[in-house]
C-alpha cells in the first residue's frame, strides 16, 4: 500500500462513517451512495451540520435527488483562493476581465457564485445577469459593459 494510502486509511479508521467498515484484509469499500445519504441525513438530523457549513448538491444523473453535500466554509474558501491563484499566475483570469455571468443561481447550485469568487479574486470584475436573463438583456449590457469574457452553463452559451 502506498504511503498516502496508508495515511488516508489511518485517519479513515478514526472517523465513525468508515471505522466500522474496514475488511478483514484491511482495505476500505467503496461507500455506496445509499449510506453516505443515510449517514448524512443522520447528521443533519443532529444539528452536526447547523454551523459554519457549505451545502452544496451533487449533479450526477443515478440519483432520484441530488447528494446535498457538506464542507467546511474555510475549506471551501482556501480552495477559492489557491485555484484562482493559479488562474491568475497562468493567464486565465486578471484585472482585464469583465466577464457576464450567465450561470444559474438557484436551487443551491453554486456555479454562479464559484464563477463570482474566481474572478473576484483574481482582480477581474463581473457582471451576474445568471441564467434568467433575456438575451435581450444579454446584448443591451454587452454593448454598455463591454466584457472580454462570457459564462455559463453550455445551454445557455449556445443559446445565444
Amino acid at each position: 500500500m502506498n504511503p498516502n494510502r496508508t495515511e488516508l486509511y489511518q485517519q479513515a479508521r478514526l472517523h465513525p462513517w468508515y471505522a466500522d467498515r474496514f475488511l478483514a484484509d484491511g482495505s476500505l469499500p467503496p461507500l455506496s451512495k445509499a449510506l453516505l445519504y443515510e449517514r448524512l441525513a443522520q447528521k443533519e438530523h443532529e444539528g452536526f451540520y447547523s454551523q459554519n457549513t457549505y451545502w452544496s448538491p451533487s449533479g450526477g444523473s443515478s440519483a432520484r435527488e441530488p447528494l446535498y453535500f457538506p464542507s467546511d466554509v474555510a475549506e471551501n474558501l482556501q480552495q477559492r483562493q489557491l485555484l484562482s491563484g493559479w488562474l491568475r499566475k497562468a493567464d486565465v483570469l486578471g484585472p482585464e476581465v469583465v466577464a457576464v455571468n450567465l450561470f444559474s443561481a438557484r436551487l443551491m447550485y453554486r456555479a454562479c457564485e464559484i464563477f463570482v469568487d474566481l474572478v473576484q479574486m483574481c482582480g477581474g470584475t463581473v457582471l451576474p445577469l445568471t441564467l434568467q436573463a433575456d438575451d435581450q438583456d444579454v446584448v443591451r449590457l454587452w454593448k454598455r459593459f463591454r466584457p472580454t469574457m462570457v459564462m455559463g452553463s453550455p445551454g445557455r452559451l449556445l443559446q445565444l
